[in-house]
Order: C-alpha cells, then structure tokens, then sequence
C-alpha cells in the first residue's frame, strides 16, 4: 500500500524540501530542496577527485580555471608541491595566483612575484620570523643567483638600530642597517638624466659626474666665530667655535682669522692643535693692518709653506689695526682626535681680539 504522503514522484521530490528533525538554515542540521539546491551543516566527502564546471579538487590541490578547465586558463591553485595538472598546466607550490607568464606566490611565509618567461623569481617578499622586518628581493637567494637588490623595512622594535627604517643594499643575504638614519642605501645612487652616481666610499659622499666622468668630493663642515674673543695669554687657546672632531684619515682644510690688534703693536701667533699626523701641508698668508674695516689693504706678499702642524704662525701687526691670518693645507691623521685652531699673544702686554666672522672649513677626502 504505497505512502499517503510520498516524498518522491518518480524521481523528483514531491516535497519543496527533504529535511533532518534537527534542520534550521544556516544553523544546524542538513537539507535537499527540490529547486536543486541543498545545505548540509556538516559534510564528509570520500573520494580523490571532484570536479566544477571551472574548478578541479583532488589529492595534488585545488586548481580554479577560467572557464572550463583546459591548458593554458588556470588562473589559480593551492597545492603543497608543485606540477602539472592534467591540462598540462605548470603550477607552483603554496597559494599561486596566474595572469599569462606572471605569477604572485605565498608559500613558506613569504610572497613571491615572478614571470615564468625570466629566469627565476623577480621578487621576494618575506616578514622576520622575529618580527618588525619585512624584506623586499630583486631575485630569489640562492647560490646561483647574482647578488639580489633588497629594500628592507624595520620598525623601531625589529630594527637593530631601534629606529624605523628603510635599507636598500644588494647581498645575498637579508641586509642589516649600519646607521640610524630613516632612509639608508647602501652603495651608490644614480640620479638624473646624466646619470650622475652618488656614492660613498670610505664613509665620505662623493659625487661621479654624468658628463666628464670625475668623481667630486660633496662634504664640507664649515665653523665660524659668533662673537668676539680676547687673546690675552701668550699660551695657545682654542679660539671658540674653530675646532671639530676627526678620524684618521685625510682632510683639506682653510682657516680664515679676523683679529684687531690691541693698543700694542705686536706679533700674535695661530697654531693648530690635532691628532698625531703621517702628511702635513700648510700654506699661510696675511693681510696688510688696516685701521677700519672695508679698507682695502691688500695680501703680504711672502707666503709660507711648512710641513708640520705643531708650530706657531706669527703675524706682524700695527696697534689699533685689523688683519687677517689665512691657514690652508692638507694633512692626514694617523688617529682620531680633535682639529682646533688656536691663537695666542706673542708677548705678554701684546692682547688682540678675535672677530666675528673668522672660519674654519674642513673637507674630507
């Protein structure tokens, strides 16, 4: 005696839906509507491969097609090794998306941007199993691979200088901040239509001209006197504002001194103060006196040359006149210290004042 409420008729549902006791949508149970459609709370599916009309799951991964899966239209896999699928399809191990011959990879924590007609990965992106570093390659890091450019990015926390940072250097390995500075390149910069390089070698910024090919010193540290200064001692004193720390190494150096000799006529005497020295060159000249500023008076015509920093310069003065004591040369320090230049009377009775506007310039070489 067939059932007075039958489920089927034939083989379609009678029912709008086929339920469990337990069914609410979207919360439990399961369900089959007659509309196609079914919901299943839970669901174990037995087998190796299942098939979509643009997608393809089996015991090598997951592969989405765009469109019906055929060679050369997958657009997307998620496989724990790399292959080729049954289309002929090359893919990469991870979670792959593809557009042609370009490719954007996450497998292993880090991102991978290649184009599969170069030869290898044209960029790797990776976070610091430490946190706070993320790091941008130019290639993958392997033997054979040239030196990759790298940008690395640190946060205050994962930098090794505590600071937020930018580094872009070239290496093999993931690059390291030298410095503090927020923006650090490490190697030369090529800047303009001339192809002018900035670089750093040895620690000083030099610039190598696009057009003739030389390569120009860019440092400069110039220090200048702010207000006047009584000289009033015949022991050598570091006239404030002239004296700067340097390394061991070589430097050109100009200073120019302003003085106005006091009721006196006399000699006062500039030195320089430095570190143990391996080459010296020092060139010195002075003004004529003049009795107020804006007279032209003119250069004393012998110049002197000497080969050592440690001896005093003396400049020949009439009272109540101004002149000018000019110190320049080139010298390399075998250690580090301190550059001053220094003043002192050359008799005692013999006071003079420093001015205003005397300087001191440095350059590195």
């Amino acid at each position: 005696m067939p059932f007075s409420n039958p489920i089927a008729a034939g083989n379609s549902l009678a029912r709008p839906q086929f339920e469990s006791p337990n069914f609410v949508p979207g919360v439990s149970g399961w369900a089959i509507f007659r509309n196609g459609n079914a919901q299943f709370n839970s669901l174990t599916l037995t087998g190796t491969t299942f098939d979509g009309n643009n997608y393809i799951l089996n015991t090598s991964g997951f592969f989405l097609y765009s469109g019906a899966p055929a060679n050369g239209n997958l657009s997307a896999s998620i496989a724990p090794a790399a292959g080729t699928d049954g289309f002929g399809n090359s893919y990469f191990a991870g979670i792959v998306s593809y557009s042609g011959n370009r490719y954007s990879q996450l497998v292993g924590g880090d991102l991978l941007l290649g184009d599969t007609a170069s030869t290898g990965t044209t960029a790797v992106v990776e976070s610091s199993s430490t946190g706070g570093q993320t790091y941008i390659a130019g290639s993958t890091k392997t033997s054979a691979d040239i030196a990759a450019p790298w940008l690395a990015l640190f946060s205050a926390a994962g930098s090794a200088k505590g600071v937020v940072q930018a580094v872009i250097a070239s290496g093999t390995t993931q690059p390291v901040a030298l410095t503090t500075a927020l923006a650090e390149i490490q190697g030369s910069l090529a800047v303009g239509a001339t192809a002018a390089i900035l670089d750093s070698p040895s620690g000083v910024l030099k610039v190598t001209d696009g057009r003739d090919g030389n390569t120009y010193g860019t440092e400069r540290l110039t220090l200048n006197t702010t207000g006047t200064q009584l000289i009033n001692s015949t022991v050598a004193a570091t006239i404030t504002g002239l004296s700067a720390p340097v390394a061991a190494a070589t430097y050109k150096f100009r200073a120019v001194l302003w003085f106005l000799m006091g009721a006196t006529t006399g000699a006062p005497t500039f030195s320089l103060a430095v570190p143990a020295t391996s080459l010296v060159f020092v060139k010195t000249r002075q003004t004529r006196s003049i009795t107020a500023l804006g007279t032209v008076g003119g250069w004393v015509e012998a110049e002197t040359v000497n080969n050592s920093l440690g001896g005093a310069y003396p400049v020949a003065t009439t009272n109540a006149t101004y002149s000018m004591m000019e110190l320049e040369g080139i010298v390399t320090f075998s250690a580090s210290g301190t550059f001053a230049v220094q003043a002192a009377m050359d008799l005692a009775a013999h006071p003079f004042t420093m001015q205003t506007g005397s300087f001191l310039e440095l350059f590195p070489s």
